[in-house]
């Protein structure tokens, strides 16, 4: 990569635990227990969260013993996401482990030309998780014009900092757009 300084960022922002509170909310919107306009504004408060982040990116596993359920990226949904450059995006990955941690660490790679770019090498604060309780990772890319016109292979890794084991292994294709 002669010459050439990628910047490429990424930045944790959360791991958050799914709480029952959030459970009981869909539960008690699914049983009526709410009245008929209050149902109707939590529909549409749904409907908006739920939007407001973006689409289901499609992914591949790449190994671990956990389970992600879902990755979200703003403003994009499907096999690859088309991103701005220096527009920074919003992603979300809901993950399973397998088992418990008093910490994970997070590694996210690229491929390009030849070369495996490191995009964010780090151990997650405030990180400890339980196995089969869902968690949310929260994160921010914001992708240089260096990458202008290429179709990149983004990889993150979520291990256990104590025993280096791969909870999670997943990749999904961004293409960055010209300015």
């Amino acid at each position: 990569m002669t010459g050439i300084k990628l910047r490429f960022w990424m930045w944790i922002t959360s791991v958050v635990r799914r709480g029952s509170s959030s459970l009981l909310f869909l539960e008690k919107l699914i049983k009526n227990e709410f009245p008929g306009n209050m149902k109707l504004f939590a529909i549409v408060l749904l409907a908006m969260v739920g939007s407001a982040l973006g689409g289901v990116v499609t992914f591949e596993r790449c190994g671990g013993v956990g389970t992600l359920t879902q990755l979200r990226v703003e403003d994009c949904e499907g096999s690859t996401c088309r991103l701005n450059p220096g527009t920074p995006y919003v992603a979300e990955g809901d993950l399973i482990p397998s088992s418990a941690s008093s910490q994970l660490h997070l590694k996210v790679t690229t491929t390009y030309f030849t070369g495996e770019v490191t995009i964010i090498d780090t151990n997650l604060d405030n990180s400890s998780v339980q196995p089969g309780q869902t968690y949310t990772i929260r994160f921010t890319i914001v992708p240089n014009d260096v990458l202008a016109g290429s179709t990149l292979p983004i990889r993150a890794t979520i291990s256990d900092v104590a025993t280096a084991r791969v909870e999670i292994c997943a990749h999904f294709q961004v293409f960055v757009n010209f300015p």
